[in-house]
This record gives C-alpha cells, structure tokens and sequence, in this order.
C-alpha cells in the first residue's frame, strides 16, 4: 500500500496459520496510524479477500467459500478476528456491533442456516461459529487455529460489550471437551480448579501479540517499545501472562529455534519501519512468506517421541496455560499436554503440581489478604522442565514483591516465602551452621556452642525470621548472612546469636540477653558489627578518625597503607588534610614545588576503590579540609559532574570544617584570606578565639596567599551543594566548645558520615563502636514505653564498651586511641514511624516534646550505665593490659565530665524534669570513679540497618509514601503501611487511591478524599519545613555528646534559600551544619520517585 492508500496489487500473500494469528492486528494497527479511517481497513481486508487471506465484506463470503472451499472454516475465524482487530484499532463499539457482527452472522448462517442472529449481535452467534468450527473441518490441526481464534474474539468481544461471563465460560467449555483424532492432533484436557475465569483473554497457542508494537510515524518510539517487549516475546503484549510453551527434549530445541527466527524476523521489521515504513508490506511479503517454517515446527514437535512414555495423549510439547483474568471468580484452566518435573533441594524429580503450588502459597497466607490463586498462576506460567522448588519460592516472592502496591500484604508473604525457602537450605540449628562454617569463626564461639548449645538453641525463635520484610531480608541476605563458597549457611536468627557470643563470649547470661533484644528489634549493632562479631576477624568498629600522618611522602603513604587496612575491614573513615602545602607551595628537601592535595586524594580516591571493604562494598574515605587552606577551590570540584576527569575525586566525600570567623566574614561580606598550611602553621591545631587571633595575625603579617571575598567562596559551596549534595559542613568550634573530649585537643574532623566527634592524633586514631535503637518498639497501645527505652539503652552501653575490650584492632593506633578515650555512638531509627504510631505529626509540638524525651532518656541512661560500669571496674580491680586504671576511661582526668559538666550545660540548656538525678550522677563523676566512657550518644544514618529491620532511617521524616528503593540488594518498592492501613481503616485504600499517591510521587497533600489529619501526619521531607528539622536538631543535641548525621531537603535549592538554611543551623548552635543535601527535580517524568540512595559509605555507620 502506497502513502496515499492505493493497494498494491503484487501484495500476494497466502497465510499460514500462524500469520492468522499475527496479521490481522499488524496490518491494520500500521494502516491504523497512517490512514485512521474505516475505509482504509475495508480496502485492505477486501484486497487480502480476493487473495484469499480473509474476507472483510459479507458481500464476497460466499463467492469465497467457494473459490476456496478448503479453507472456509479458516478463513471464517480469520475474519472474525479481522473484524475483532478492527474494531480495537478504531476503538468503535458501534462499527463491531453492525458492520462487524453482519459479518458473524454470515458466517454463522453460511454454517449453520438455522441460526439467525439479530444485527446487534449476541455470544450466540461466536458460539455457533466455535461449535461450527469443530464439527465442519476435517483437517485437526486447521480445526484447532480455527477453535482458538474462535475462541478469543468471543471472549474479547463478550468481555468488551458486557455479555455475561459464564455464558463466555459456556463457550470456552464445550469447545475444549470435543473429541479430536488423537493421532494427529492432542486432546484437550480440562482441568478445572476452583475459580473461574470471568473474562478470558489468552491466546490459547503461544503465538505473541503485538497490536499497538509498531508506531511507522515514530521510528524511535517503535525500537524502544520493541526493547520493553523483547523479554516478554512470548506473550501476549495484552496479556502479560497468557499461554507460554515449554518442551522437553527435542520439542526444546525446535521451540527455540522458533522463538529465536521469530525474534531476528521481528526486529528485522522493526528496522525496516525505521527506514521507509511503506515499503513494509512488500517487506513482510518477503520475511512472513517464508513462515510455513512455523507450521512445520509444529508437525515436528507432534512427531517428536520421548522415551518411556506411550501414550498418544501425551505425544506433544508440553503447554501450560497461564490465563490472565480481569479477576478470578469461580474457575480457572490449565491446559497439560506433556508433564513437567520439578526439581526437589533434595535432587529428585517430581512431576509439576498446580495444586502443590497452590496449597505451598495458601499456607503461608491464612492470615493475608492475597489473591493465592493469581499468584500460583503466575508462577506457574512461568515453569520450566528441571526447575527448582527453591528457584519456585524465588519467583513466587519476586511476584508477590512486585504485588506490594496493590496490597500491603503480598509484601508480607513475599517476605515468608523467601524466609521459607531459606529455612530449607540452611543448617536448622545453630550448632550445625557454626560447624559448617568451621574456621570463618573464632575458636571461642566454637567453644561457647560446644558448652552452651543446647541453652542457646532453646532460646532462638526461628519464627521472628518470618517479621523481616521483603526488602530487609533481602538486604541480610546480598551482604550480611555468612556464605560458604558462595552458599549462604546462615538465618537471621544465626546471625543475631553469632554477633551476641562474638561480643560477651562465656558470659552466656548476657549473650541471651543481646540476642533477645536484637530479634525482638529493640536495637541493632551497626554494619561491621554484624559482618565480623564472632568471626576470625572479629573487628567490629564502625569509624575512623585520622589525619595525613606528616606532610611528607613518608607521612602520605604512610596514611594511605593506614587507610587500607582500615577499610579492609569494613571501617569507614573520616580523614583530615589540613596539614598538607598546597599547590606551588615549595618543596625544601627536592627545592621543587607541591602539586597540592589534588593529585594526593586521587591516590586515596584510588585506594577506596581498589579495597572493598570484606569483599562486600566499596571502602568510603571523607576528605576534610578547612576553608582558609590555599586549595580550597579545587577541593569544592574534586566532585563535580564536569571538567577534567584528572582532577576529580568521585569516589571520595568532601567536607568543609568550617570555623566561626568564617561565618563572620560571609554575613559581613568581608574578605577572605588563603593560607598554606607549611607558611602558616598551626591553624588547624587551634580553635575559637585562639583559631581567631592566629589567623588574624597571619592576615595581619601578609603571609596569606590570596585574598578572595568570603561571600564568593560560601557561593562556591553552595553550588558544588546543589549539584552533587555535598559537601558536608561540620562548625568546627561548636564542636570543640561542646565535647567531652575538649581536654585531650582540637579535634579536627569527624568521620564518614558526620556524627562522631573525636580526637586524633599523628600518634592516635580515633575509633567508634555503634548501635541503634528501634524506637517503634518502643510503642505501645499509642504510648511511648520510656522506662524500657532507659532499660535497653543501658544494655547497648554495656555492649559496645564489652566491644572496645573484645575488637580486633587493624591499627595500633587505633587500639590505643580507643583504649584511651572509650567512646561509644549509640543513635535511634524509626523516629518517624514511632510518631505514626504515636498518630503525632512531624512538625507538631508534642512530637518536639517527644522528641527531646527520647534522647534525654538516652543520655541520661547511657550516662548512668558508664558511671556503673566504671563504679564496678573499680570495686573490682578489674582492668586490661591496655588501661592505666580500672575505673573510668584514661583520659578522664580533666574532661568536662571529670569536673561535672554534662553536655547540656555545654548548650547552656536545663533538662526536663523526667530524671531528678542528675546532680547526683554530677557527684558520681566528680568523686566517684568516673564514668567509663568518654562519649555516648552519636545518631547515626542507619542506612542499611534501617532496611534490615523494617524502619524508616535514624531520626529523619520519610521522604515519600511509595518509592523504589535502588539498593545493592536490587531494587524495591516501597509502601508507607502505616499510612496504607490508615486509608484501609477509612475504606479509602482502592486501586484508584494507589495510583492518585503514585501521580503525587508518594504525597498526599493534593489528594481532596484523603482527611486533613491524615494529611498532616504524612507529610513527607520535602514538605516539612527545614526549620523544624533544624530546631528538633538542636532540641535533642543537648544531649549528643557527639553529633548527628543530619540530611536537609530542598526541592529546588535556590542559592538565597540554602545559605540561610545554612545560617539558621549554624545560629543554633550545631556541630553537624548538613551531612546531604537532598534535592530532587520539581519535574519528573517517571511516577515513582527514587529514594534518594545515601552513598555507599552511610553502611558503615549504619547501625
């Protein structure tokens, strides 16, 4: 057919049948999008008529019949499914009604002359023309195209004009119970279940469908839905889980010879729309002729032969048939020609069971609302011969998993799917997965399971496993269970009694007690905890503080040898550079000149990458550098998305450790002196008013470099802020005014992920142990249970003081620096879901209440268990080789604690009246033995903890109510279930409920049904006020002896915006100005958000 719809009159084409199936729709849906008229279908069918494909107008039915008599029952379905394809393509009921339904009635009278159908048609008419079908061809497998054709346009039709189902259901029925010759052709067994299939719309013959697949006016668009469609080849692009063929044997080879000339003639006629889309009529006449090949196939696969079986019945490929319902309500079909096998974990073989599938579902779902029946009919279109049960539990929890936005609960029996199926491949006690796992673990585990295993094993509770949800146990399951070769050997159960005797060893009292508290979700030890507690190597410290140990080659190296020891372990660090000349700067021992910090961080950038962290991620290295260092500027675009890749650092984080001065001069809008660390030294070892005078001197002398305006520089942070998210911003004098520390020196950095505020040293590396508590455990009956949160917080002290003694160290120095000082980070997750379920808003007063309750009962607990521990070390005696003394920690000895001052008197701040104690725990430290900690508290991101345990991260607000998660472990979708069950509460949860949170990217503040409290209690990070954020920020940092990991959100950062964003936080007094940055596009083409992923190095901390 030319441009201007003329046909082409060579267009000789003969259909085989499996073209019968195809054609109809391809050339109409490409005549469709050129001509967009009735005329041009008509015009197209008649010339296809007089050749013999099909016949368009009653007209030519019977000079066709015949002029071709062996084919007139083929050539009637065919045409039916003409008219059936037309309508889809004008969309035009009207037309199917008339022009389309004259046409079935003249088959239908033509075969059977009794039958006189109305021109408004009626199923009676199809049903005639099926049975017609059956009864009138002799050739079988003409008659079974001709049945599935016939069977397809009733049902569509049925179900697009609203006949009733079961007459459809009628249809179906006595088609599938005729007789056939079984030695052509195989028998159609019915197998009923017990639902049925309102609507069927499957192909019943695995020939794909690719109506609206080609779009000749947009080339483009027609290869990238032909990439969309590509994996689902062999189904039908209506029906996402329609008929599939699985052989076995010979019938394999032979069906994927097909599926594969299948694909090379498609895409082949893909690339010809993109080049003259009407020359494509003559093309098909060359690519689809050939298709007999199709038929072929299948005669080959009738006479294929496999052993041991004789039966004519079963003489054929194997089909199951996967029918994809508009919804399931009375009964389903599956259609078996030739048994398929699954493979059992024990290696034998068993034939496939539907119903087997089924009940394996049904039991894992009494209590669930799920349609089990769906889900069964979906894994098992999906069977090959051979498969694994294990590989079947797999599949069921990807379905269910992917099900999660049309009910909450499908997430759930993902979830006890996947654990199921775990449970039978792993050792069923714990004394079996430690003896499996041999030398990976220390000898002391090995011997407190030989001694206490049958105490331990009576205590483990192998059902809480089933409380993970999909996507946290996937996250256990890609890097925290332990493998053997591969193999995971260990349960989640395994792991929390591993990392509980990894920690107390024989004490086998608090070995319980840790687990307990840990399977029950009161609290989780962070990341390298949980890789290494119990193993050979057992180092279980999450972060490390340190500086470029000289600036010199030997100093560099010596850091960077440092650094991948660190992070061969799984630590995350923090490391500062204040120290280091900047470019040009000279050289005395060479008389050359310094290239900078520039090409020295890419060696680091290249050590992070090349040391992956146990084989299981990345190393993370955060860079901190003050703002009067020479090299200021190109630190700023060590990250940047443009300019030279050789002066990019893309795998290390940047952090500006910003003094008070600074600030000063920005607001003033003064100007802003570039020092050289080798020609003004010093600067970085001092801060306040010392840090003040210094500099002012070094200005005053003129030993600056260059004088840039301070305003110029703070715009060069913002920017490199709004496009890459960092760099971090940490005060460095708020953080040396208000830490326990503040004895021992400046500290001059924090770690990667910006909570933990510690000292160092070229002799010392500061280290930190972590842990999180779950604060939605923690609720109850509406009520916040602050007595146990007291309880269990002074159990995690206890724990990661125990981890301090118990670590093995990759650095000397950093074992001495811990032994030392004795820090510990303890930080909370799921603030915002213990505020859904405490039904308080984010930004309401009580939740501010709330909020500082929670981290004053923190401190105040934290504080008393160390004051216990070094009250009881020293009663005892009890000290290590590394200490000096038995009670509290070395350098407590002229800390604020040593002469009373608690971190909120460094605020200038008052406690609530919940504790009346502190004066006397003021008396315990300055008299008594001290406490054996010298830091405490430290709110950590919880990136993959958080994941692991079901909540939403440490102390943010959520950031959307329906996302996908892009993590390690894959990717996943999100659903806010407190916010789910709310809607479901007021009968408001529908499909189209779904789908309007889903077009608002997981808000629901434009949705009018939704009520306004509902509303307010939903609201997401990007609609809170960043006020809010940082005024709880610094409400609960008076009692954060270290500091927290805080994210700030804007959704379109505006320069003005974000510096007095930053202003405020830095007014308030906090230590951590900003860890990320968040931003996101206010346009977005996709309807799901992606989750802002934190970077890889937030695992580390993530406790």
């Amino acid at each position: 057919m030319d441009p201007n719809g003329t046909v082409l009159a060579d267009c000789d084409l003969f259909l085989t049948p499996l073209m019968s199936a195809i054609w109809p729709e391809l050339a109409l849906s490409i005549v469709d999008y050129r001509f967009r008229n009735l005329d041009a279908y008509e015009r197209l069918a008649e010339s296809f008529g007089r050749e013999g494909a099909y016949v368009a107008s009653d007209s030519t039915i019977e000079d066709d019949f015949t002029a071709y008599p062996e084919l007139k029952m083929y050539r009637t379905c065919v045409s039916m499914t003409a008219a059936w394809s037309t309508y889809r393509a004008l969309r035009n009921v009207d037309w199917l009604r008339n022009k389309g339904y004259a046409l079935m009635s003249s088959f239908a009278s033509y075969l059977r002359p009794e039958v006189h159908v109305k021109p408004c048609g009626s199923l009676a008419t199809f049903k005639s023309v099926g049975i017609a079908c059956v009864e009138s061809i002799e050739d079988s497998s003409l008659a079974n195209r001709c049945l599935t054709l016939a069977m397809r346009s009733a049902c569509e039709t049925s179900y697009e004009l609203g006949l009733e189902a079961d007459e459809s259901w009628v249809l179906i029925a006595n088609a599938l119970k005729v007789s056939r010759d079984e030695q052509d052709t195989p028998r159609f067994d019915l197998i009923p279940c017990r639902q049925a299939a309102p609507v069927l719309e499957p192909l019943l013959l695995s020939v794909p469908y690719y109506e609206d697949c080609l779009d000749p006016v947009d080339p483009v668009q027609n290869l990238e839905k032909w990439g969309d469609r590509k994996r689902s080849l062999r189904c039908s692009s209506a029906v996402n889980d329609c008929l599939i063929a699985t052989v076995s044997g010979r019938a394999a080879q032979v069906y994927e010879e097909y599926v594969q000339r299948f694909e090379e003639e498609f895409e082949k006629l893909v690339r010809d729309l993109t080049v003259g889309p009407w020359g494509v009529i003559r093309d098909m006449d060359l690519n689809l002729c050939d298709w007999k090949y199709a038929s072929d196939m299948e005669q080959r696969i009738r006479q294929c032969k496999w052993k041991g079986i004789a039966d004519n019945k079963q003489r054929t490929a194997s089909v199951k048939l996967g029918l994809s319902l508009k919804e399931l309500r009375s009964e389903d079909l599956i259609i078996s020609f030739f048994p398929m096998h699954v493979k059992k974990r024990n290696g034998s073989l068993e034939a496939v069971s539907f119903d087997k599938v089924l009940a394996r579902i049904s039991n894992l779902s009494k209590d669930l609302r799920v349609n089990v029946y769906d889900i069964a009919q979906k894994v098992c279109s999906r069977i090959y011969d051979g498969v694994n049960t294990s590989e079947l539990d797999e599949l069921a929890a990807q379905m269910c998993s992917s099900m999660v936005l049309d009910a909450p609960d499908y997430g759930r029996l993902a979830s006890r799917l996947i654990v199921s199926n775990h449970h039978k491949l792993t050792p069923d006690t714990f004394a079996a997965c430690c003896e499996r796992l041999g030398s990976l673990l220390s000898t002391e585990v090995h011997d407190v399971v030989s001694r206490f295993h049958q105490r331990l094993q009576q205590c483990i509770c192998y059902d809480r496993d089933f409380e993970f949800d999909y996507f946290g146990f996937k996250t256990l399951e890609k890097a925290y269970l332990m493998r053997l070769d591969g193999i995971i050997i260990e349960r989640p159960q395994h792991l929390f009694m591993r990392v509980s005797i990894g920690i107390h060893g024989h004490d086998i009292d608090r070995v319980i007690e840790t687990y307990q508290l840990m399977s029950l979700r009161y609290f989780v030890h962070a990341t390298p905890t949980l890789f290494n507690a119990g193993c050979a190597h057992n180092q279980n410290s999450s972060c490390y503080l340190l500086g470029i140990e000289s600036d010199s080659i030997e100093g560099i190296f010596n850091t960077v040898q440092e650094c991948a020891q660190i992070s061969k372990y799984a630590g995350g660090i923090g490391m500062h550079i204040h120290n280091v000349r900047g470019k040009g700067s000279r050289i005395r021992g060479t008389n050359g000149n310094s290239s900078g910090i520039v090409p020295m961080l890419r060696t680091f950038n290249a050590t992070a990458r090349y040391v992956n962290q146990a084989g299981r991620r990345n190393g993370s290295i955060a860079v901190f550098l003050e703002p009067w260092h020479v090299d200021v500027m190109e630190f700023l675009e060590l990250r940047l998305n443009f300019g030279r890749e050789d002066e990019r650092t893309r795998d290390l984080f940047m952090c500006m450790w910003v003094p008070d001065l600074f600030m000063h001069r920005v607001r003033e809008n003064s100007n802003w002196t570039l020092m050289c660390p080798d020609e003004c030294p010093g600067l970085a070892d001092v801060h306040g008013s010392e840090f003040d005078k210094l500099y002012t001197t070094y200005e005053a002398e003129g030993r600056g470099r260059k004088k840039v305006s301070a305003v110029q520089l703070w715009l060069k942070v913002l920017e490199s802020q709004m496009e890459t998210g960092i760099p971090y911003i940490g005060y460095k004098d708020a953080v040396n005014r208000k830490n326990n520390q503040m004895n021992l020196g400046t500290i001059k950095s924090s770690n990667l992920c910006m909570e933990i505020m510690e000292f160092s040293s070229p002799e010392e590396i500061a280290v930190c142990n972590l842990a999180s508590v779950c604060l939605p455990t923690f609720v109850t009956d509406s009520k916040f249970d602050f007595q146990e949160l007291h309880r269990v917080v002074k159990i995690v002290t206890r724990n990661l003081d125990r981890i301090i003694d118990v670590n093995k160290y990759p650095l000397e120095k950093a074992r001495r620096s811990n032994m030392r000082h004795r820090p510990i980070g303890i930080g909370v997750q799921g603030l915002a879901d213990a505020f859904f379920l405490l039904r308080i808003p984010f930004e309401s007063p009580k939740a501010a209440r709330i909020n500082l309750e929670i981290f004053e009962t923190m401190y105040h607990a934290a504080l008393e268990a160390s004051i216990e521990i070094a009250e009881e070390h020293e009663a005892s005696g009890l000290h290590n080789m590394f200490e000096s003394r038995a009670g509290p920690y070395e350098s407590f000895v002229g800390s604020p604690a040593n002469k009373g001052v608690l971190q909120f008197d460094m605020w200038g701040e008052q406690p609530t009246t919940r504790y009346d104690d502190w004066e006397l725990l003021r008396s315990r430290l300055k008299n008594g033995a001290g406490m054996r900690n010298s830091l405490l508290i430290a709110p950590m991101p919880t990136a993959s903890t958080s994941q692991i345990m079901g909540f939403n991260e440490c102390f943010e607000p959520i950031t959307s109510n329906m996302y996908t998660r892009q993590t390690l472990a894959g990717d996943f979708v999100i659903v806010n279930r407190h916010l789910v069950k709310d809607l479901e509460n007021l009968k408001l949860w529908s499909p189209e409920m779904k789908h309007k949170i889903m077009a608002g990217n997981g808000s629901v503040q434009n949705i009018k049904e939704i009520p306004e409290d509902i509303k307010e209690l939903y609201k997401t990070a990007w609609e809170i006020k960043q006020k809010t954020l940082i005024d709880m920020a610094a409400e609960r940092g008076r009692y954060v002896c270290q500091s927290q990991s805080m994210n700030l959100f804007m959704e379109a950062p505006e320069f003005s915006k974000l510096s007095s964003m930053h202003f405020y936080a830095w007014s308030k007094g906090l230590k951590t100005g900003i860890y990320y940055l968040r931003s996101r596009a206010k346009a977005r083409a996709q309807q799901f958000t992606v989750e802002p992923v934190c970077q890889r190095g937030c695992e580390s901390c993530s406790a």
